[in-house]
């Protein structure tokens, strides 16, 4: 209760109006749009979309054998795919590419599917893209954030420590008809149309604009 005291009296003394900037969309430090790896932009170019597998700016490190088990299931699946792996440059082997980092705004509406840890950020970016998701949480609000995406009829959730190259692919599934496809895209359809999106610039500049109070 006095939390919520302390809430109260601080948004009292919130400016009576104020722009709605909405998801703060982030592809990179400077805010402004980064470009793709070009060895990553000829690979999405030549061939059909690929399924992405991302554990996003932390769970990468304790990935184990995630990644291996990822390529695994893009074979089986008859899948390219394309492994952001936190660390390293470019490379390709085949229908399989790494590469440490790409921007999500770039990436993500070039691809089948979407296989990632359910950080904010990482659901944000798939949700805008409009592609269908396989969320594996590891940690705090990813399991939240992956039960979202499935009441959303837009992803599926898989849990981490059984996560295996015949159960992704099981899970994933690939097939364009799939509801999960058709909702997702129509989920990304209306994020782009509105205002929801937008960079943490924008938000930047809206906020260092706030009244400290009412007029």
């Amino acid at each position: 209760m006095l939390l919520l005291a302390r809430a109260g009296a601080a948004l009292s003394r919130c400016p009576f109006r104020h722009p709605v900037v909405g998801f703060p969309i982030f592809d990179g430090e400077s805010g402004a749009e980064e470009a793709l790896d070009p060895g990553l932009a000829a690979f999405l170019s030549n061939g059909e979309p690929p399924i992405v597998f991302s554990l996003g700016s932390i769970a990468w490190a304790a990935a184990g054998d995630f990644y291996d088990q990822a390529a695994a299931a893009a074979r089986r699946l008859g899948r390219r795919c394309v492994l952001l792996t936190g660390t390293g440059a470019f490379s390709r082997d085949g229908d399989r590419a790494a590469i440490g980092y790409a921007p999500h705004s770039q990436l993500f509406g070039r691809c089948a599917a979407i296989v990632h840890h359910g950080g904010i950020g990482t659901t944000g970016q798939a949700l805008k893209a409009g592609r269908p998701q396989l969320v594996v949480p590891f940690f705090g609000d990813q399991h939240d954030n992956a039960a979202r995406v499935q009441d959303l009829g837009v992803g599926r959730v898989h849990p981490a420590a059984r996560f295996s190259s015949d159960k992704a692919a099981a899970a994933l599934g690939i097939d364009p008809r799939r509801r999960s496809h058709e909702r997702a895209s129509r989920a990304g359809g209306t994020a782009g149309r509105g205002r929801t999106w937008c960079s943490r610039s924008v938000a930047r500049d809206h906020f260092s604009h706030w009244p400290v109070r009412r007029p």
